[in-house]
């Protein structure tokens, strides 16, 4: 644990401070309330640091209200790894409230509500800060995490009646083209690991159909950084092709986001989801789309997992013989990953009885019956869909199963870090290899947007500068959650 010494005393003190002076208190609501807020703010700062290597900010709370189905489902596959952690704290908090329920009964003449009264102002003194900073908190290491979680909280409420003053960047300017494909598939991935995966060189064979590809010169693969660490955020970015984190004007304008330029320029235009709208609600207003489905309709049209994806989408392509934009949004890979593939899937078993290694095991698994659905989607669309056809995958954001915390939404590079491939369909040789010289060594979420554009029949020009750099933000779209920024130009070629 990352924790100074000084910081780990500096609890202990707190804690017994206010334990103490809730303890005095003679009004049960205030002595209550007062253990309620530091079990709170501590022991929800704690679990996510054990699971995640860092503390939340505001901007996690904002995300986990915006996303709370996800948010719940991955609190019921993290417990499985920090299951022990969450016990004990919750036990020491019931020992405490026990005493406290005990300490009822001692008749102490000189107790008094003055120093729970004290406290309880204290914990809304960060209100004011932060009402008045331009600045958002940035949780510390050096701090400990009764601190971090109550100023998390009090910077979350401010954020609620501030107004955002962000840069200002000029709008990015379109050039019309011919069109150099006649269908485009796009496949949304979720929290992809390359690591993981047998394509990127993983020594457990999780994706065999993709790497027996891997030779062909009708695949290219290789890695890439999101825009964003979750997925409401990176793909709000990347449909509109923005490289600046703090540009939200671009976004808003809807401009050049690629659902608009397919339909600008003929397309018939799809968005088939085994997600729920929200991930995906910052990114196109779903009205101008010619077919939207999502995980909030009837199921029934495709079936339980992702491999029925492709049989909606044909099933409701109006004119096969017209140019077609499509995007397949996946669930596989996504927590809780055991949900996402059938039973007959489970083919790797955990290297040991440790719950990170059940986890890990789980999403291998995922990822096989991801390879396996790529294989079907390639088998059912390509006798269907006629003239030159490109499907192109790219995730929404990676996942992580290392020492410095699991899961995603932290922002690091680990997080960033996504496979993406691109493969010849039918008749798209001229189109893969457009597609393939647009990109970086490891390339970006805004250089893969206006790849596609060009494929679509629109070059993207932005006049702001900084092309050679990409961008990662947390979770925000106008950049006041951080943002990790760097060269493409000195990042090495990997595959």
């Amino acid at each position: 644990m990352p924790y100074k010494g000084a910081s780990q005393w500096t609890t202990v003190i707190l804690c017994s401070a206010i334990i103490f002076c809730a303890l005095l208190s003679t009004n049960k609501v205030l002595k209550y309330a007062l253990l309620f807020a530091l079990m709170f703010f501590q022991h929800t700062q704690i679990v996510h640091f054990t699971y995640f290597g860092g503390f939340y900010s505001q901007h996690n709370i904002q995300f986990m209200f915006s996303e709370m189905h996800d948010f719940l489902l991955g609190v019921m596959d993290l417990f499985k790894i920090i299951w022990d952690v969450v016990v004990i704290t919750l036990c020491v908090y019931v020992t405490i409230f026990i005493l406290a329920i005990k300490h009822e009964a001692v008749a102490i003449p000189w107790r008094s509500n003055f120093p729970a009264l004290i406290v309880a102002f204290l914990l809304f003194a960060p209100l004011g800060k932060a009402l008045q900073s331009k600045h958002d908190f940035r949780p510390s290491f050096n701090h400990h995490s009764v601190r971090n979680g109550l100023y998390s909280w009090n910077y979350f409420i401010a954020k609620a009646f501030k107004d955002y003053e962000g840069k200002q960047y000029k709008p990015y300017v379109l050039e019309k083209q011919n069109r150099s494909i006649d269908n485009l598939i796009l496949i949304l991935g979720e929290s992809a690991n390359p690591k993981r995966m047998s394509l990127f060189g993983s020594k457990t064979d999780t994706t065999p159909f993709l790497k027996s590809l891997s030779q062909s010169n009708k695949l290219h693969y290789q890695l890439a950084y999101s825009s964003s660490v979750a997925t409401q955020y990176s793909l709000a970015r990347f449909f509109s092709g923005v490289k600046e984190p703090d540009n939200p004007q671009q976004i808003a304008s809807q401009q050049t986001n690629l659902f608009k330029l397919a339909l600008d320029n003929g397309f018939e235009t799809h968005y088939i989801s085994n997600q729920r709208v929200n991930g995906i609600s910052h990114s196109y207003n779903i009205k101008g789309i010619h077919t939207w489905i999502d995980r909030d309709m009837p199921m029934n049209t495709w079936g339980e997992y992702d491999i029925g994806l492709s049989k909606a989408l044909l099933s409701n392509i109006k004119q096969l013989n017209s140019p077609q934009f499509a995007v397949m949004h996946m669930r596989n890979m996504h927590v809780i990953y055991s949900d996402n593939y059938p039973a007959s899937f489970t083919k790797f078993k955990p290297a040991s009885a440790s719950s990170l290694d059940l986890l890990k095991s789980d999403y291998d698994n995922s990822l096989a019956y991801f390879d396996h659905t790529i294989s079907t989607w390639i088998q059912q669309l390509q006798p269907k869909l006629h003239g030159r056809t490109l499907l192109v995958y790219i995730p929404d954001h990676g996942e992580k199963f290392g020492e410095n915390g699991n899961g995603h939404n932290t922002l690091d590079l680990e997080t960033a870090t996504i496979p993406i491939f691109a493969y010849n369909l039918n008749d798209a040789d001229e189109a893969l290899e457009l597609f393939k010289s647009k990109l970086s060594c490891i390339t970006s979420h805004d250089q893969l947007h206006n790849s596609i554009s060009e494929l679509l029949g629109y070059k993207v020009h932005n006049p702001n500068g900084h092309l050679d750099k990409y961008y990662v933000s947390g979770l925000s779209l106008t950049g006041e959650a951080g943002w990790i920024e760097g060269s493409l130009h000195s990042t090495p070629c990997q595959s």
